[in-house]
């Protein structure tokens, strides 16, 4: 259940920071 627990936190910032870096390079795209 604790390794259960920590894969979807790992799951849940995967998907957190994935689409945060997608902003990030979209926004220096935009800017040049």
């Amino acid at each position: 259940m604790r390794l259960n627990t920590f894969l979807i936190v790992q799951l849940v910032h995967f998907c957190y920071v994935i689409p945060l870096c997608c902003i990030v390079t979209t926004s220096i795209i935009l800017k040049w």
